[in-house]
């Protein structure tokens, strides 16, 4: 994850996110490593950040970040393999 790599900073927020490998819950953490993988386009990334932007209730810049990782998502084709 400290070397860039996307798909280790969305396995790590993942972790984090849902105590995964032996890894306590940590919520900032998590919205931490999820946005970093979203910044490198990652897909995964972009939609479990997207989530945690929703379900920290929505501000309106939360809103249209939402939105911009939407499209983002939805005209990619980075679903590498996880």
């Amino acid at each position: 994850a400290n070397n860039n790599n996307s798909n280790a900073m969305f396995h790590l927020g993942y972790a984090y996110g849902f105590s995964g490998w032996g890894l306590e819950s940590n919520f900032e953490k998590s919205k931490e490593w999820l946005k970093k993988s979203a910044q490198l386009g990652n897909a995964y990334g972009m939609t479990f950040y997207a989530f945690i932007l929703e379900y920290e209730g929505e501000n309106e810049e939360d809103k249209k970040e939402i939105g911009v990782l939407a499209q983002k998502v939805l005209s990619t084709n980075n679903f590498s393999t996880l």
